[in-house]
């Protein structure tokens, strides 16, 4: 639907008049920084955070030793503290969530395996053994469950001691394995039901691939696009149906185009519901992590460890904070920044909500722009007018 740009500006001034008559005075909260790290020793391989039970899993191997050692840790991000450990399997490396809560999706690195767990009941699926095409045993690099069908999960392949080629694979329920491709992706994420993405090296660039996933079936459809100043890229997808780079970039899945990039260059964590991207690196022997404005690559806050931590993955834990995996298996917890994130009607970032908001919205609307989707549909239209107005209303 396009809207004409004057009539647009002439009932936005009105309707914002009329319904948030002190507007142009209004202050926007920021972020403030702080401390706040806790840590939990767990021998932690992977975690995710369940925002349906308000729940962080995470993989907890061999080393942590007996009787918990080989299991799936629940953690209450609230107490940050244990409330059970679930046997899962020999050394569980890699987790995925699926989009309802209810499948944990768990690779298992020494038995070479697959299985999931029931979030609700606890109960584990039988082992399937990660068999490449050559009929021989290999370890998973990265695995995603497709957020419209939990029964589809793809899991990406290495063999195990050689420098040969790895393998896509797409698990569907209890069927054999469909073989997707024969490469090394270092990386999936979904960005959609039924669209994956994947990363992988080429000859001295980083490429990404897009592939469709339906009913059991995996078909490649599009790549590939190079990306800035990266190698062994880390990849996210965000409830926006972009794809977030590790360097910072990000791409459009349908396009295979770069639409911007965040300062910043690291693991990378989009936290959808709070409107938040978070980037961790090290800088000069010592580990940041900094938050940014999702849409506008305007970083609010960051935080620089003063304690010896590497952080190898980071997860939301919505507003308890920020959790990661540090490189010796520690899972933390950042609670130091403000969670309430940016003000979305401050598109003319000033802190304060007046006309130039108005305009900036405007603009943004017209060339589409996706800090302008604020009802989050992949569309501009109505909805996105109304949801500025009322944002501006209720104030920030």
């Amino acid at each position: 639907m396009k809207i004409c740009a004057k009539a647009l500006v002439t009932s936005l001034l009105f309707l914002i008049m009329s319904v948030h008559p002190s507007y142009a005075g209004a202050k926007t909260s920021g972020a403030q920084g702080g401390s706040g790290v806790q840590l939990l020793d767990l021998y932690a391989s992977d975690a995710v955070y369940d925002p349906y039970l308000d729940l962080i899993y995470a993989s907890v191997q061999s080393g942590y030793g007996y009787p918990n050692g080989n299991s799936i840790a629940i953690i209450d991000p609230e107490k940050f503290e244990v409330i059970e450990f679930v046997p899962i399997g020999s050394e569980p490396g890699l987790l995925d969530l699926s989009s309802d809560g209810r499948k944990l999706a768990v690779s298992l690195e020494g038995a070479l395996a697959l299985v999931t767990l029931d979030t609700l009941t606890h109960e584990r699926s039988a082992m399937r053994s990660l068999v490449g095409s050559s009929n021989t045993l290999m370890r998973a690099e990265s695995i995603a469950i497709d957020p419209g069908d939990s029964n589809a999960i793809c899991v990406s392949l290495d063999e195990i001691a050689t420098t040969a080629d790895g393998e896509l694979h797409l698990y569907y329920a209890q069927a054999p394995p469909v073989l997707a491709a024969s490469f090394s992706a270092n990386e999936l994420a979904f960005t959609a039901p039924g669209v994956l993405m994947t990363s992988s090296i080429g000859e001295s660039r980083s490429l990404l691939w897009r592939f469709s996933v339906s009913e059991g079936a995996i078909e490649y459809e599009a790549g590939a696009v190079d990306l800035f100043m990266t190698n062994s890229p880390r990849i996210e997808g965000g409830a926006d149906g972009l794809l977030y780079v590790h360097n910072g970039e990000v791409a459009d899945p349908d396009t295979l185009e770069v639409l911007g990039r965040y300062l910043a260059s690291g693991h990378v964590h989009v936290e959808s519901s709070l409107d938040l991207v978070y980037y961790s690196w090290s800088s000069f022997g010592n580990q940041v992590i900094a938050q940014f404005r999702y849409g506008l690559y305007e970083e609010l806050d960051r935080y620089e460890f003063e304690e010896d931590i590497y952080v190898d993955e980071l997860l939301g834990a919505g507003e308890h904070g920020l959790a990661f995996v540090t490189s010796d298996g520690q899972l933390g917890l950042f609670r130091g920044f403000a969670t309430k994130g940016r003000c979305l009607v401050d598109f003319y970032p000033d802190q304060m909500l007046n006309s130039f908001d108005v305009t900036e919205f405007i603009l943004a609307f017209q060339a589409m722009e996706h800090r302008a989707d604020l009802h989050r549909d992949g569309q501009w239209d109505m909805f996105d007018v109304i949801a500025f107005i009322d944002q501006l209303r209720d104030g920030c």
